[in-house]
């Protein structure tokens, strides 16, 4: 029981981290093409 506890808050946060880097990106993108026009 402990290893699948584990093993979905292992998963949780490596959404958690990929949702941040995509509205990061998804930032990143805005502003540069905020800075092109």
């Amino acid at each position: 029981m402990t290893a699948t506890a584990t093993t979905e808050t292992e998963t949780e946060t490596e959404t958690e981290t990929a949702m941040v880097t995509t509205v990061t990106e998804a930032g990143k993108r805005r502003a540069s093409k905020h800075l092109m026009w």
